[in-house]
């Protein structure tokens, strides 16, 4: 038989199994018939019709689970980074995050949401809108390559850590003199809440230069170039990071004699942080130099 007409399947029961190989189509008309043969010959049965059913809907990926931070974490830096394991199957997600379980629209952190995400993370998701010391819900709706979407199982929740007062008891003490110019000790006592940071802080900046151009600000304000890793607009213009609660300013930051500096420290995390007062200190005279020795 030809092609269009389909190749007769021959048998001797009274019924008989279309093979998968056959490739029907959904939502497809076919006809069919049954002729009967014996030695005699072949009688010509009726044309008979069906349809085929619609095809199944696609199946959708498994719901995400096991998310970063974890459910129900208290202490999140703003503007977290939301993370979880990927899906089986998925190829994107829809991501939401309110300030109400039911994440409805009026809740919603961005009038832009479901954000679409193409991997399992996001960065920084909602630091500009979101608040210090507040709880926050979010969800993962998982899509397949045919669109499919699995709605999160679960609603996971995450409350923001408090607003950090800036780092006190500042040394040395402001006004000081006689600090040495050979790698100066600078300390300072954390600040209350530090140790309910999930994950603790990320670090301190301390920020020196011989100029204070004003009560609130040293001469380089804070500008993200101000880091002795990256040399400054000026030689006066020093930042540095540190894990602890004191530093020693490095061989390179040259402090000259008799001179005074300003500085002052901050906390950091997830990029919040209040600055310490400025302080000032003086460093201690020359050394005079040793009398020559007598012949």
């Amino acid at each position: 038989a030809d092609t269009e007409r389909g190749t007769p399947i021959n048998t001797s029961s009274t019924f008989v199994t279309i093979a998968a190989t056959a490739s029907l189509a959904h939502e497809t008309l076919y006809y069919w018939r049954v002729d009967a043969k014996n030695e005699a010959g072949t009688t010509p049965g009726a044309v008979w019709s069906f349809t085929t059913a619609t095809a199944p809907a696609p199946a959708p990926a498994p719901a995400a689970s096991l998310p970063q931070p974890p459910d129900g974490a208290t202490g999140v830096i703003r503007g977290p980074d939301l993370i979880w394991p990927a899906v089986p199957g998925a190829v994107s997600y829809d991501l939401y995050v309110g300030t109400a379980r039911d994440l409805t629209e009026d809740t919603l952190l961005s009038p832009l949401m479901p954000y679409s995400v193409s991997n399992n993370s996001f960065h920084s998701l909602i630091r500009s809108s979101s608040d210090f010391n507040t709880l926050y819900y979010w969800r993962i709706d998982a899509r397949t390559e045919t669109g499919a979407i699995s709605r999160g199982a679960t609603v996971w929740s995450f409350t923001t850590t408090a607003r950090l007062p800036a780092p006190s008891d500042l040394q040395p003490s402001d006004g000081a003199t006689g600090v040495t110019v050979d790698r100066p000790l600078l300390s300072w006592a954390a600040p209350p809440g530090a140790e309910n940071i999930l994950g603790g802080l990320d670090d301190y900046r301390v920020s020196w230069s011989r100029t204070k151009s004003d009560p609130g600000n040293l001469g380089f304000g804070i500008r993200r170039d101000c880091d002795l890793q990256r040399p400054g607009e000026t030689a006066d213009c020093h930042t540095l990071r540190t894990s602890s609660t004191s530093v020693r300013l490095p061989t390179n930051a040259n402090l000259a004699h008799e001179t005074t500096y300003y500085w002052r420290v901050r906390t950091w995390y997830g990029g919040d942080g209040d600055w310490s007062t400025i302080l000032s200190f003086t460093t201690a005279a020359a050394s005079a130099p040793a009398a020559p020795a007598e012949e």
